[in-house]
């Protein structure tokens, strides 16, 4: 397949596609919040208001992905939960300046 077709719908998984719009989200909740960081909390209750039926638990885990990828820090607290700060590559990525593979594609 050439860089221009699109893939065969039946060749999508449809949760690969949820999560990498999932993660898209989570970046682009960060970028509207002041200082760029937020609880975990905050941006699991945003996605699900935004049509993620997804658990604080899948939060935690693609929050964990972005981190790994360097597009987020995390930093945990102790007895309380994570607090997320946007790395300037994660703002690049949720403004459409640049492509991650794992995040759906923003726009610029």
């Amino acid at each position: 397949m050439d860089n221009n077709t699109l893939p065969d719908p039946v060749d999508v998984d449809p949760m690969i596609e949820w999560r990498r719009h999932l993660r898209l989200n989570l970046l682009r909740t960060l970028t509207k919040v002041p200082g760029y960081t937020s609880p975990e909390t905050v941006l699991a209750d945003v996605a699900r208001r935004h049509g993620f039926a997804a658990s604080g638990a899948v939060v935690r885990e693609e929050l964990g992905w972005l981190g790994n990828v360097g597009l987020i820090v995390v930093n945990p607290v102790p007895n309380w939960h994570l607090v997320v700060m946007l790395t300037d590559a994660g703002e690049d990525v949720a403004e459409g300046r640049a492509r991650v593979d794992g995040v759906a594609r923003g726009q610029p």
